[in-house]
């Protein structure tokens, strides 16, 4: 699978300049996708970090919250 296809199968934009393959787990009663750390740190994402997660046509897409982050962070 060329990298042109896999963005378009996970629904990255043209400003994404990285992609990764990861395996879904289970965690509990509910599935896990972990994010390398390299990006983790890159886009901000920290234990406790809120994410949506957006039902697209093939596939999910994973965005920081800023207004919950912004909120959580002056507490």
């Amino acid at each position: 699978m060329t990298t042109d296809t896999l963005e378009r199968r996970i629904g990255m934009d043209e400003e994404t300049t990285r992609a990764v393959t990861s395996k879904v787990q289970k965690w509990r009663n509910s599935l896990a996708i972990r994010i390398p750390k390299e990006m983790a740190n890159h886009k901000a994402f920290n234990q406790g970090t809120v994410v949506e997660i957006i039902e697209i046509d093939d596939g999910l897409k994973i965005v920081l919250n800023k207004k919950q982050n912004i909120h959580s962070i002056n507490y």
